[in-house]
């Protein structure tokens, strides 16, 4: 039976001379990854599995792989998504199926962001012609943040949590 591959995060920039990359997890991924002694990243396509070296914890999470020890070489992996096998998974997402996810039934849900973490509750969803939005209340105004299938990071049902990777900038608009 084939690997089934979860995408947890992705790759940055190379740091310092010695070929890490900040990366971002996704939270509810992060202990399985910090745990982990390999990870996957694509490579032509395919899941290519590296292990693990380092991971520090700072101000950015910088991740160091076996085999990359330069930052000419760490560019081969920047702007890569980042996967665990979903059985090394301590929690797995629960995947729905797209019909069966209605965007009205998450009004109350706690909205978040992949790397900015929880923003805050749905207060209501909105149809426009073109699409769904979910209005939330962040730091102290009225955003409506766009709802579509493919923005879906994971689905949490049991903890009422919806997490999207939402475009850069989109909380200021």
């Amino acid at each position: 039976m084939l690997d089934k591959y979860i995408t947890i995060g992705y790759t940055k920039k190379p740091y310092g001379s010695k070929g890490q990359v900040k990366v971002v997890i996704e939270n509810q991924f992060l202990e399985d990854f910090v745990n982990s002694d390999f990870v996957f990243i694509n490579l032509m396509g395919k899941p290519a599995p590296f292990f693990t070296e380092t991971i520090e914890e700072g101000s950015d999470l910088l991740l160091k792989l076996e085999g990359i020890n330069s930052p000419e070489e760490a560019k081969s992996i920047v702007a890569k998504d980042i996967y665990l096998r979903e059985k090394d998974l301590s929690n797995p997402p629960i995947q729905i199926p797209e019909s069966d996810l209605e965007f009205a039934d998450l009004v109350g849900f706690t909205l978040a962001d992949t790397d900015m973490g929880d923003i805050g509750p749905i207060k209501e969803i909105q149809e426009f012609p073109q699409q769904e939005m979910a209005v939330i209340d962040y730091q102290g105004k009225e955003v409506y943040i766009p709802l579509h299938h493919d923005l879906i990071a994971s689905f949490d049902e049991k903890g009422k949590k919806l997490t999207l990777k939402l475009p850069d900038g989109i909380l200021e608009l």
